[in-house]
């Protein structure tokens, strides 16, 4: 792609945290992404996924190995105490699909900003990324349901690449 198609691509300015800086440098390694850009576009993937499937009343469920289950909400994605909250300017390229999903998740979500959008999209995709490495469960939960229906089983192995070898990751829709 020559410098004259780089420039005309669509841009976001985003005012992110360094812990977000921290978050992409961690998921650049694990998702072998190429670039920020690839790692945000696919992280508001997910949680726009996550606001539906909220909208409809399920829920993502995680059963990590060993230790007790819960229940990954938006408002849960907030930032934390003792967060890295140092102001970080990042322009991201997104394509046209990438930022109609952020503004229709802004909407959906109640705010005004994309970069708190793609902030809390990064803390989503960290978060499911290492539990899934850590080798739990996932769990889509309808909390609408009164029939005893059994959960759907979520494969998140997506995220666990394999460098050994010719292994390839196994490649699988992330939400049911």
């Amino acid at each position: 792609m020559s410098t004259e198609e780089l420039k005309r691509l669509p841009r976001r300015n985003l005012t992110l945290y360094a812990s977000s800086e921290e978050i992409m440098a961690r998921l650049r390694d694990r998702l072998e992404a190429n670039t920020d850009s690839e790692i945000v576009r696919n992280a508001v993937k997910f949680l726009d996924r996550l606001l539906a499937d909220e909208d409809k009343g399920l829920v993502l469920e995680v059963r990590p190995r060993g230790a007790p289950r819960y229940v990954v909400r938006y408002r849960s994605l907030a930032a934390r105490s003792g967060e890295n909250l140092a102001i970080v300017k990042r322009n991201i390229i997104l394509n046209d699909a990438a930022i109609a999903r952020l503004s229709r998740m802004k909407r959906m979500a109640g705010v005004t900003s994309d970069s708190e959008i793609v902030r809390r999209a990064l803390r989503y995709l960290d978060l499911i990324s290492t539990e899934a490495a850590n080798g739990a469960e996932f769990v889509v939960v309808d909390t609408n349901r009164v029939d005893p229906e059994p959960d759907v089983r979520v494969r998140m192995d997506i995220f666990v690449c394999h460098s050994t070898g010719d292994d390839l990751p196994v490649r699988v829709p992330a939400v049911a």
